[in-house]
């Protein structure tokens, strides 16, 4: 009795454990290059860090050019990290100066 518990508890851990692995992450960055031909996104990240992601062509370009500012969702297959989605961040904007005071009317 004791070892069928046994291995129904490690059968539960290593398949909760193997969907953790397999799920789909994110990263941003700015985008570093394009390729539409090759499939290939090649973003730089936190540290200055690039990492080129493969970009099937179900995926839309939402208009990725050099130094925007984009979230992807990536998947590790085949030894690749592969885009399923692709999101264009809004640009930072500075806050508006506050209005100067108007001068008094001088008679």
């Amino acid at each position: 009795m004791k070892r069928v518990l046994v291995s129904a508890v490690v059968a539960a851990v290593l398949s909760i454990s193997s969907a953790a692995i397999a799920a789909p992450q994110q990263a941003g960055g700015k985008v570093k290059t394009y390729d539409a031909a090759k499939h290939e996104l090649s973003l730089t990240g936190k540290k200055n860090t690039d990492i080129v992601y493969f970009v099937p062509a179900t995926v839309t370009d939402p208009g990725l050019k050099p130094g925007a500012r984009v979230t992807v969702t990536w998947d590790l297959v085949d030894g690749k990290h592969t885009v399923s989605d692709v999101k264009l961040k809004p640009k930072k904007t500075k806050p508006a100066k506050p209005a100067k005071p108007a001068k008094p009317a001088t008679n």
